[in-house]
C-alpha cells in the first residue's frame, strides 16, 4: 500500500498508510495529517487518487515543493520527496522495496519511527495565524487536467521563480535561532544574529519595546552562550521581565518554545532546527 514518512529534522517521525481517497495535509482541525509549524498552511497541501493515480495538490500560501520544486499539482512516483513547510514527506508505492534494492531501502526504513504531535497553547496559535496567511482555494489554481485524462497525465505545474525565493527565505529564517512577538501592529520575527541583543524601550535597543522617553528602563538581554544556545537575563532590577510565568532575576537558559515577557509583550523562542 502507498505510504507516506514523515519527517522532520532529526525529530520522532511517522508513517502514513494512504489508504483514503483524499488527505488532507496541514496545521488546522479538518487535516487528517496534523503538522504543526508557522509556515505550514491550516489545508496546506492534499494528496487524491484520481483514475488510479495519486495526486499531490498545493493549497497553501506559502507553496509545496516535490524534489526541490515548488508545485501547484503533481502525480506522484515512488520516491518521490514532498516538502511541506519545514516537513519532509517520502513518498513510497509499496510496503517492501524492488529487487536489487534491499541495502537502500533496510537503510531509508530504518529511520522510520512513530510520531506524536506537540500541543502548543493560545499564544503560539496566535503567532502562527499571524504569521501565516490563509490557504489559497483550489479554485484560485491553474485548471488541471480533466479527470478523464488523469491516467495519461504526468507532470508538474510550475511556480514563479519570485514565488519560490520569498518560500525558500521564510524557510531558512524559521531555521535559525530567533524570538516571535505579537504586537497591535502585527508579528515581528527578531533574528539572534549578534552575540548580544538589547530588547528595552531605550533608544540604541536592538529591539524596542513600548514606553515614551521618560518611561522608566525595562527590557532584557539575550546572549549567545558558548555552547552555541541563549539565555536571557533583565537589563537590570529595576526592569519587569518575566519567563514561563515567573520573574526573571537573573541569567536563565532559554529553551525552544519558552515565553519571555515584557511590557505586556510575548516574545516565543524558537531554537530552529
Amino acid at each position: 500500500m502507498p505510504r507516506l514518512v514523515v519527517k522532520l529534522g532529526n525529530k520522532k517521525q511517522q508513517t502514513i498508510e494512504l489508504d483514503v481517497e483524499t488527505l488532507v495535509i496541514g496545521r488546522g482541525s479538518v487535516a487528517k495529517l496534523r503538522l504543526d509549524h508557522e509556515l505550514v498552511s491550516r489545508e496546506h497541501c492534499r494528496i487524491r487518487d484520481m483514475a488510479g493515480k495519486l495526486v499531490v495538490e498545493d493549497t497553501s500560501s506559502t507553496g509545496t515543493f516535490v524534489n526541490g520544486k515548488k508545485v501547484d499539482a503533481h502525480v506522484l512516483r515512488d520516491g518521490d520527496v514532498i516538502e511541506v513547510g519545514p516537513y519532509t514527506l517520502l513518498f513510497g508505492e509499496s510496503d517492501g522495496p524492488a529487487a536489487g534494492d534491499q541495502d537502500a531501502a533496510a537503510a531509508f526504513w530504518s529511520s522510520v519511527a512513530s510520531a506524536e504531535g506537540v500541543r502548543v497553547d493560545e499564544q503560539e496559535r496566535k503567532e502562527r495565524e499571524a504569521l501565516q496567511d490563509d490557504a489559497v482555494p483550489a479554485s484560485a489554481m491553474p485548471d488541471a487536467p480533466e479527470f478523464a485524462q488523469m491516467a495519461d497525465w504526468d507532470g508538474t505545474v510550475p511556480a514563479s521563480t519570485t514565488q519560490i525565493q520569498r518560500v525558500r527565505e521564510q524557510l531558512v529564517s524559521s531555521q535559525k535561532p530567533h524570538l516571535v512577538v505579537t504586537t497591535k501592529k502585527g508579528v515581528d520575527r527578531i533574528m539572534l544574529e549578534a552575540v548580544l541583543m538589547t530588547i528595552s524601550n531605550q533608544r540604541g535597543a536592538d529591539y524596542r519595546l513600548p514606553g515614551g522617553p521618560f518611561a522608566r528602563r525595562n527590557g532584557f538581554l539575550v546572549r549567545r552562550t558558548a555552547k552555541g544556545g541563549y539565555e536571557v537575563e533583565p537589563l537590570d532590577s529595576a526592569s519587569k521581565v518575566a519567563v514561563a510565568g515567573s520573574k526573571l532575576e537573573g541569567a536563565v537558559p532559554m529553551a525552544d518554545g519558552v515565553v519571555v515577557e515584557a511590557a505586556g509583550l510575548k516574545f516565543r523562542y524558537r531554537e530552529g532546527s
